[in-house]
């Protein structure tokens, strides 16, 4: 029996948007694209409407499977999952199951006892589906008083908000851990069933969301980094938005200082003093958000040569490390002490510390375009200028604003790029990228692991060393290692997999995992789970998917 053949017929008569090689072919041609080599095809997309359509496609699918069909849906929400596998699907010919369409406007929960105002737009907690983007919820937050601020990360403003906390990203702000401040999911299981976690499946609930794990068994947990059912909605904490905010840079000489300001700032993480993501960056990721890369000074060889790294280092005064954060209050006394708090722990450094509030660098801004600096200083205010650009959009990013920005930076090793105003697609500008994130305890001893490993299997194989050590909470730092190359440069591509690989192998050897895995450890079997907790994954496959229906090999084999 053709089981496709079947399926499509099954689309056709309930009116179910997709795509084949026959059939609006654009679509599945480009969501089987990815910023790497050696990735799966997906051999149909299906964009359906709503949930009903979503459980009738997967049950319709698992009682094939029943019969002799190996058939698997790879569920995406927007598809953005640029540098760990774009859309493509953990397993050779799945059904994407592209769940965009779901984007209904976010809604403030809401019970029969609420009077004037549902008690999400007093708390601060969201309803939000599958294909709701950033830039939605921004929006929405905006368009209802701004009193509540979402967590955005540095990626396009439309990527999808549920697809990210799905796979346990991480942001900017107070609320940076997207995971840890989700409430409540809906789910499809492989058999068409509709389960709501927490206490959104309890009976006439009237306390959805308010309260991370309901009662009972918590279950959130098995459907993030999972294939055990297609999440279409989550409940969402947001964080109540600050009046008062001084953004802070920390520039460091050196990765001794480097080191030496973690430690110092560590006290203030565990103290709670400063609870924004703080963000680290090296001289390499420094120069990825200001130029491209330099071939014809070097002549098309890559990675850059010391000699050049310090010269545009000089020019555009990036330091060996730059440290980004935030500070938040109530109030302008609390403002200041904070401020000052930061400073005292820093003083002894040999660092030079940035401190500015909104309103300053506007200020700022304003000056360096004003034409009596740019007519008698413009070499400065060029430089100035761009710095302050990036101030101006990580400022964003600490008051929960997303922005197109950093995107860009992904473009850096590519020669010809367009320059045609609108969204970037790394995707479909054949961009090469590779996103490792090995996570490990806040200590000196392991950040100086993180720093020298990526730094020497990057430079073998002919990359830069681009990492951003971010403090994701009081005792982890995350260490996110770019791979950044041109997918039309003959060699690039199979350097950039030997360099993902050995770079993995060897965060595992040291036993630093990562937080989240790029679809080619999964091919790979690289995951790092020892064979009691993977015989565990799998006796909840077989409970949940035991005709393995949904996502195939997605972190559970």
């Amino acid at each position: 029996m053709n089981w496709q053949n079947a399926l499509i017929e099954f689309l056709i008569k309930n009116a179910i948007e997709y795509s084949s090689k026959d059939h609006n072919s654009n679509e599945l041609t480009h969501k089987n694209l990815c910023t790497y080599a050696d990735s799966y095809d997906s051999q149909l997309v299906i964009s359906p409407d709503n949930v009903e359509q979503v459980r009738d496609v997967t049950r319709f699918i698992n009682d094939q499977n029943k019969q002799g069909a190996e058939l698997t849906i790879y569920p995406v929400s927007k598809g953005q999952n640029w540098g760990y596998g774009s859309a493509t699907p953990s397993s050779q010919n799945a059904i994407l199951m592209s769940l965009h369409k779901l984007n209904s406007t976010p809604t403030w929960l809401s019970n029969r006892h609420d009077r004037d105002v549902p008690y999400g737009k007093t708390l601060g907690i969201v309803r939000i589906e599958a294909g709701v983007t950033q830039q939605q919820l921004y929006d929405f937050l905006q368009e209802q008083g701004g009193h509540f601020w979402m967590d955005a990360t540095g990626s396009a403003v439309t990527s999808s908000v549920l697809a990210n906390t799905l796979i346990r990203g991480f942001g900017h702000t107070a609320k940076g851990d997207h995971f840890e401040h989700c409430s409540g999911l809906e789910v499809v299981l492989a058999d068409g069933r509709f389960i709501k976690t927490g206490h959104a499946g309890h009976i006439d609930a009237a306390n959805i969301g308010v309260h991370k794990f309901g009662h009972g068994p918590v279950i959130e947990g098995i459907f993030s980094q999972s294939n055990l059912g297609i999440v279409t909605a989550m409940y969402l904490h947001l964080m109540p938005a600050k009046q008062y905010i001084k953004k802070f840079f920390v520039k460091l000489n050196s990765n001794e200082d480097y080191l030496d300001a973690v430690e110092a700032l560590r006290p203030l993480k565990l103290s709670r003093v400063l609870d924004s993501q703080m963000h680290c960056g090296n001289t390499h990721k420094g120069i990825q958000a200001l130029m491209r890369y330099p071939f014809r000074e070097t002549e098309g060889s890559t990675p850059l040569p010391d000699s050049l790294v310090e010269r545009i280092s000089n020019k555009h005064d990036i330091s060996p490390w730059t440290i980004s954060g935030a500070v938040y209050a109530d109030s302008s006394a609390e403002l200041e002490a904070k401020s000052k708090i930061v400073k005292k722990a820093l003083r002894k450094l040999n660092c030079k510390i940035i401190m500015l509030t909104p309103k300053q660098i506007e200020l700022a801004q304003g000056l360096v375009n004003s034409g009596i600096v740019k007519s008698t200083l413009p070499n400065i205010a060029n430089k100035l200028g761009k710095q302050l650009i990036v101030l101006k959009e990580l400022l964003g990013l600490k008051q929960g604003k997303p922005t197109n920005y950093f995107i860009d930076s992904v473009y850096y090793r590519k020669r010809q790029v367009s320059e045609v105003a609108g969204v970037r697609d790394p995707d479909a500008d054949n961009v090469g990228l590779f996103w490792l994130a090995p996570i490990g305890p806040m200590t000196r001893e392991t950040i100086q692991l993180m720093i020298d490993t990526s730094t020497r299997v990057s430079q073998k194989f002919g990359f830069d060393p681009t990492l951003s050590i971010t403090l994701l909470n009081e005792k982890a730092v995350d260490c996110v290692i770019s791979i950044i190359f041109d997918r039309e440069l003959p060699g690039e591509d199979e350097a950039a997999l030997k360099c993902y690989d050995e770079m993995l192998n060897e965060f595992n050897k040291l036993g630093l995992y990562s937080y989240r895995s790029a679809l080619r450890a999964m091919q790979t079997d690289s995951l790092g789970f020892d064979s009691n907790l993977k015989e565990v994954h799998c006796d909840l496959k077989n409970a949940l998917d035991p005709h393995c229906t949904i996502g195939k090999n997605h972190y559970i084999q």
